[in-house]
This record gives structure tokens, sequence and C-alpha cells, in this order.
């Protein structure tokens, strides 16, 4: 009984492909036995659509594709479908497919409109773009066909053909404009032939505007929802802060009436047009905002989402905009779709009150509980962004991700929470006792040791610069006891740690090297060298009574990869230097070559066509490249030819890269190079230019210019540029030159150099021992008072500050957690070798705005004073 059940719902399950293809000889009897073909084409679509295509070999295919043309010469409608199903899906698979245009040709001339229009639709297919000029006359004519299935069918193909002859296709303008004009009763022609003229018109902007505010003129002539959808995408492209206010006003008037549309779908495209266009105004925002939360409100799941969605992304960009929905996402924030109860707990989270939010997270333990871990990890995100906005309320955050901790859940979403839990004991400095009692009580029964490390490092690292720290210690010596190697081996680096940050307490430090003893017959390897390294290292300070500075250097964090330690240590090994290895160097550098990997690995992102290595073929005893700076654009992203920037600075020489891309279909560009001309009188010496031989359509290469500055000098800049270049007209689709070269230059925007160029940002950790070093050691140093009276607030200033010297905030520094005062602590290395730190008092008031007491040391009094001379 049950077999026979399978066999009605499967009937195909148990088929033999090569007995199918076998069978497919009944497609050369005669005459035709429709039935028996039709069974055997649906056989032998399924074995494709199962995977069979991979299998089958490209004879067996194209002997099956004739094979089928045979069954051209039955009439029956419903086997001439499955034909063309079928001829679509082998013509991937098949050789000399070509030869079957004919039949297509003749069913797309036929009084048929199931044969024309399936013709059409299969044609792309079959054909090349060589061979649609011998066919364009039968499409346009089906394009203005009065059936619509035939017409639709058309502009299907013709969106096909788009791809293969752009050229081509943007003649059939006339033809597309009388099928989707808005006198046409077929709404989805219209559609079609829309979407067709709006990809045309896609490339010119002007034309795309035009045709856009044409159609929302004539709004009520639009039939379907589809095209209003359509017409609010593209018409979003136009919208910028340079449109002319009428066409402006012309777009938002049409927005609004689709706002009031009898198809939900038009309503949310409206609303979802309306707050994503910048700039937009915030009356009418509201309006949009009170349509949607209606939609919250709807017992369709799939509206609640959609509109949620809309609402989220709001507000990211303005919480504020969002406040009347908070009613709304209180209860969505309990709805039975999880993914719309995250969006509305991670949206609340933005834009709630305090009261909400007290309300709302200690229920989100339950709301979470059956979550997939993924949605869990986005709303501990959102949790952990909302302690540093009302850092007030943190013993809410810590209780919540210690509940998160102690339930069951997968690595990833265990790491993420822990992170969180991290990161606002770090944010919110009265946090620190409540949380590291919770990390004491979380680390007794955890279940990966992968993270339990973390967290006993962490509790070293925090609880021994807490009051009694000797609490703590009991929590770290029970891992040491209870664990694994290797989480025992970071035990002792824990216990270590409390001696370091307390060597005036005799009584830690007794207590520490007790333990570790313990550790010196451990069974792991790996436990004992650390716990002998760190009993002498102690031992000694017993017997001396004073930690030695050189010394503490080695218990640090150091911000650097194995790899790059590797690469300063070979570096040293190569030079000709007699100096003794300096460690502190050491690390410094290392530290300069993981934040230049970076900037490489960024750059080669986001420009796909240059190897940093090419320099060296162009560029030879430049020295070493200290630093590579951010890709700077030099024309707007629609212009005919984009450029951007990218200087590498060497000891002597800063080399500029100009990355061009040609845009022209029909130009080709020879001698490609940039003239740079200075401002004003500047220390920079053009030494070496290398022009681009020959840029051809969406290609993208570089041209460079190298200048040469004195040493133990800093100049600054700036520079016009002007791209040069000789264009020639070519064949679009050939590539073949049919003109002759042109002299021809394009304006691009100036370059600046400024004294952040010189600057490689390097974050050092712990600033103010590095401070007190340098301070101790009588390093040169320069100190001023600056006002800026238009900065509006210290936040503001603390990110201008940082752009502009390109030094990096440190400790956290680069966040301002009073409004009135602030310290920010800055550090980086200047041409590659001298570090430079920077301490900035800054207070705001309202009538004075922001005054900035500067102190700057470095090596050289020479680099100080050129930063201290750039704020002016």
């Amino acid at each position: 009984m049950q077999q026979n059940q399978i066999k009605k719902t499967k009937p195909f399950l148990h088929l033999d492909p090569s007995k199918v293809i076998q069978d497919a000889e009944i497609f050369q009897e005669y005459p035709i036995q429709t039935k028996k073909c039709l069974s055997q084409v649906t056989k032998i679509l399924y074995i494709l659509s199962q995977g069979y295509s991979t299998k089958i070999t490209k004879k067996e295919a194209t002997r099956l594709f004739f094979a089928v043309t045979k069954l051209f010469e039955s009439n029956d409608v419903v086997l001439r479908r499955f034909v063309y199903l079928l001829i679509s899906e082998l013509a991937k698979l098949s050789e000399d497919v070509i030869i079957v245009t004919q039949s297509l040709s003749k069913d797309m001339n036929s009084t048929s409109a199931v044969f024309r229009a399936n013709g059409l639709r299969t044609l792309p297919r079959i054909i090349d773009q060589t061979m649609i000029p011998h066919l364009e006359r039968y499409i346009k004519q089906a394009i203005v066909d009065k059936n619509p299935y035939v017409a639709s069918s058309a502009l299907i193909a013709g969106h096909h053909f788009y791809k293969m002859s752009p050229s081509l296709i943007k003649k059939w303008v006339n033809e597309l404009l009388s099928a989707g004009s808005l006198n046409s009763t077929s709404s989805i022609v219209q559609y079609l032939s829309l979407g067709l003229i709006i990809r045309i018109k896609s490339e010119d902007k002007l034309a795309l505007t035009k045709f856009v505010s044409v159609m929302t003129r004539r709004k009520e002539k639009i039939l379907s929802p589809y095209s209003h959808c359509l017409i609010m995408r593209f018409g979003k492209q136009i919208i910028t802060p340079e449109t002319n206010p009428k066409i402006k006003e012309l777009f938002f008037d049409y927005c609004y009436s689709c706002l009031k549309y009898k198809n939900e779908m038009v309503i949310l495209e409206a609303a979802k047009t309306i707050c994503s266009i910048p700039n937009t105004p915030k009356a009418t925002i509201a309006l949009a905002v009170s349509v949607l939360q209606l939609f919250l409100n709807s017992q369709r799941a799939i509206l609640r989402f959609a509109s949620m969605k809309i609402i989220a992304d709001l507000g990211k960009k303005d919480p504020t905009l969002i406040s009347s929905c908070n009613e709304n996402l209180e209860v969505l924030a309990k709805d039975k779709h999880k993914t719309i109860s995250t969006l509305a707990i991670t949206t609340l989270m933005k834009s709630g009150s305090i009261s909400q939010i007290r309300s709302l997270v200690p229920e989100l333990i339950n709301i979470t509980f059956t979550m997939d871990d993924n949605l869990k990890i986005t709303i501990i995100e959102a949790l952990r962004d909302l302690c540093v906005q009302i850092p007030a309320e943190y013993p809410l955050y810590i209780n919540f991700f210690s509940q998160c901790l102690r339930k069951r859940g997968k690595f990833e979403y265990k790491k993420t929470v822990m992170n969180a839990l991290i990161y606002v004991i770090k944010m919110i400095p009265d946090s620190k006792e409540l949380g590291m009692k919770n990390i004491c009580e979380i680390i007794e029964d955890f279940e990966y040791d992968q993270l339990i490390v973390i967290l006993i490092s962490f509790l070293g690292e925090e609880g021994s610069k807490l009051p009694n720290p000797e609490r703590f210690i009991k929590f770290i010596y029970n891992r040491l006891v209870l664990d694994k190697g290797f989480v025992r081996s970071v035990a002792v680096n824990a216990l270590s740690k409390f001696v370091i940050n307390n060597p005036s307490d005799p009584l830690i430090s007794k207590k520490i090297l007790f333990i570790i003893s313990q550790a010196l017959n451990d069974s792991d390897d790996e436990v004992r060298d650390r716990a002998t390294f760190y009993s002498s290292f102690f031992n000694d300070f017993f017997k001396s009574n004073h930690l030695d500075q050189n010394s503490l250097f080695y218990f640090q964090k150091v911000e650097c990869s194995l790899d790059s330690l590797e690469s300063t240590l070979l570096e040293y090994k190569n030079s000709l230097v007699d100096s003794p290895l300096d460690i502190k160097a050491l690390f410094k550098r290392g530290a300069e070559i993981d934040e230049m990997q970076k900037r490489i690995i960024l750059q080669q992102q986001e420009s796909k066509s240059f190897n940093i290595n090419e320099l060296d073929k162009h560029f030879k005893d430049l020295g070493r490249l200290y630093k590579i700076s951010d890709i700077q654009p030099l024309t707007e992203k629609e212009t005919e030819y984009i450029v951007k920037c990218v200087k590498y600075l060497f000891p002597n020489h800063i080399i500029f890269r100009f990355e061009c891309t040609n845009t022209l279909k029909d130009v080709v560009l020879e001698n490609v190079q940039i003239r740079m001309e200075k401002r004003e009188e500047n220390e920079f010496i053009a030494k070496k230019t290398i022009p681009i031989p020959k840029l051809k359509f969406n290609k993208t290469k570089s041209a460079f210019i190298c200048y040469e500055f004195p040493s133990k000098s800093f100049p600054s800049g700036s520079f016009t540029n002007t791209l040069l270049f000789e264009s020639k007209e070519c064949d679009p689709t050939t590539g073949e030159i049919i003109g002759e070269s042109i002299q021809d230059e394009y304006q691009l925007e100036d370059l600046t150099i400024t004294i952040s160029d010189y600057i490689l940002k390097t974050e050092i950790p712990n600033f103010n021992h590095n401070w007190k070093i340098m301070k101790e050691s009588k390093i040169p140093k320069v100190t001023q008072v600056i006002q800026f009276s238009s900065m509006k607030n210290l936040q503001d200033a603390v990110g201008t500050i940082c752009d502009f010297l390109g030094l990096a905030p440190c400790d956290g520094t680069d966040v301002v957690k009073s409004q009135n005062s602030h310290i920010l602590l800055l550090s980086g290395t200047f041409l590659g070798d001298s570090l430079v730190l920077a301490k900035l008092g800054m207070k705001y008031s309202k009538n004075d705005g922001v005054s900035i007491h500067v102190v700057i040391q470095s090596e050289s009094d020479l680099i100080c004073k050129a930063i201290l001379g750039s704020f002016f």
C-alpha cells in the first residue's frame, strides 16, 4: 500500500538516466506518438533537474538535442511547449545548437500565439550577438503585437539580448515606448518595456531623470504595481542634493500618492524610498513612518517584517525619527517570528527610553531562549553598543551577559557574549567590581576552554588593579589545579600580573610566588617553563626590592604579529649595523609592519588591478617603504574618467600612484599621464614620471609620479592635477580603432601633503607607562595651548584632531565620556623611525568652543615642532 502511494506521488523516483536517454529514440519514429513523446520529454527534464546535466557528455547532449528537434513536425501545443523547455536546457550542454534557428524563425511567424511566444522566449538561449540583426525585425514586430503573451515574450528576449549587444538594443527605444506607453492596456507588457527602457537609459543620468519625471507626472496611467516599484527604485538613484528642486518635489509627490496605493507592496516601496533618500525633510519621513506603523500591527507576518526592516534601517540613521513606534516595538519584541522579534529588540535599544530598556533587558533571556544563535548574536551586539550611550545601566548589561554565559550555547555565541561583557567592563570603569565578580563565578563552570583562557587573562590583568586584589587569586588558583595544561599555563601568566601591578604589597607577592613554585613540577612543559621564568624573575625582585622598568617591558601587551616579528629580525640580521638588538624597537617595527600589511590588503581589496610588488619594477633603491596612504578619489564616480590616488612614503621620496579607469565604450586612451603643478613653493622635486601606454574601456591601470624631498625636512603643500591623454575612437564591440588620435586633458581634484602623511598610526599599549619613560629620559617635548572656537563639542574635536595629525588614539580615549573636559592620548611613528606621543587636555565652553593644551614628545625636537606647527 505504501509503495503504491510513493509511486503515485513520485513516479520518477527510480528512473535510470542512461535508459531514459536511450529511450529518446522514440522521437525518431513516424508518425509522432504525442503522448509517448510527451512522457519521454518529461522524464528527460526530470533527470536533468536532478543533476544529470553535470554527468551527460557533450556528444550525448548534442545527439539528444537534434533528436528533440524532430518533434517540431508535431503541431500539438502542449508537446511544443515541452520541446522548447528541453531545448532551453540542452542548449547549454550541446554543440551546433544554432541550426535550430530556422525552426524558431518559423514559429515566430506562426499564427499561433503560443508558438510565437515560446519561440521568442527560447531564442536568447540559442543565438549569439552576431545573429541578432538578422532576427531583429521579427522581435521588434512582436514587441508591438496586440497579444500581451507575444509582446511580453519578445520583451523578455530583449532583456536577455541587452546583455549580449547593448548598442543594438538601444535602437529599439521607439518600439519600447510604444509597447510601454501610458496608454497600454497590459500591465505586464508595460512593466517589462519600462524595465528595458530604464535599463537602456540608466547609463545616461539626464535621460533617466527626464524619463522618470514623465512617468511620475502621469502616474494614474501606470497599471502594474511592479511598474510603480521599478520607477521608485530608479527614481531614488537620481535624487541627490544637486537635483533640481522641481524634480525632487515632483518625485516626492509621486511617492506620497504611492503611500495611498491599494497594493501593500507599492506602499512599502514608497515608504522605503522616502526613508532612504538623503536629506529628506523630517516631516516627510514622519508621514512614511506613520504608514509603516499601521503595518506593524498587521496580522500578516510578511507585512510586519517588511515594515520592521525599513524602520530598523531608519533607526540606524536617526533613532528620533522612529520614537513614535516604540510602543509597537515593545509588542513586536515578543513576536512569535524570531526575525521580527530580533529586529524589534535591536531597534528599540536605539530609539527606546531608559524605562523601556529597563523593562526589556530582563525579559531578553526568555525572549531569546528559542532563538537561533545568529539572531542572539545580533541582539548581544546591539546591547553592547547601547552601553556607551546609557552607561548608568551597566548592572542590567552585566547581569544579562552573565546569565547568557551560564546557559548552554554554541562557541561563537558564547564568544560574542564574553567579548561584550569584557567591552562593558572596559568602557564603564564603575562596572569593574560587578563585572569581575560575575567573571569569577562564570569561570568556575564554563564549557569552552578557549574562552576560559581569555577570561582568566582578563581577570589577572584588570583584577590585579582593583582594591583588595587578593580576593581574585583563589579563582585563578582553582584553574591552575583543576584545568587542562594550556589553561594552567595561562593561569600562571594571570597570577604574575598581581605582582607586576602591586609591587609594593609583599603579602601578595609572597602568596603568588608560593603558588607559582608549586607549578614547577607540573606535568605540562609549557606550565613548567612559565613557572620557572616567573619564579626566577620574582626571586630577583625580592632580593633587590625593585622592579626593573626594562624588564617590565616583557610583561606588556604587544600589538604585533609573529610574522612581523620574524620580518624585523631578518631585517636586523641582514643589516650592516653593529649596534645590539633593541627589543623595544623590534616590537615597534613589528607593529608598523602589521599596520602596513592591513593597508596593503585593504587597497588590494578595493583595487583589484594593482599589486604592491609592481612598485619594485618602476622604482628601485628608494629605501624602506614607511607608509601607504588611504585611497583618495580625484573625480566623481559618474564621470567619463575615474581617477584615484595613493601615496607611498619612503625616507626621502614620495610616490603618487594614480589609478585611472576609462568608462567610455567607444574611446581608447593612449599615453595617459598626470601633470602635477605646485600651488605654492615647496621643497618637493619631481624625479620620475611613468605614464600608461594604453587604457581601454572598463580597464583600470596606474600611472606614477615620484617626488624627492630633503632629509630631515618634512615639506607640505598642495598640487593641482590634470589628466593628459590621447583619445582615439573605436568600435565598442570589436575594440578596433576607427579614428585619429586627439590630444585632450581633464581637470582633477587637488592633492595636499600634510604632516599626517609622514605619520604611521601605531597604537601602543600602556600609554602612560611609555609617556613616563620618555619623560624620565628627557626626550624633547613641546607644549602649546590652541583654541578652536568653531568646534561644537569635544567628540567632534577628537575626530578632527585624529584625522588631521594621523596619530592613533590610545587606551580608548577616542570616546568622550564628559561633555566639558577630556584627555586624548595619541601615538604613532614619524617616518617609520621616531616614536611620537601626544597628550591633549581638552575643555569645552559654549562661548569659546574647544581649547586644547597640547603636549608632544618625540625623539627629535624637529619632529615635535613640525607636528605642533601644523596646527597653525
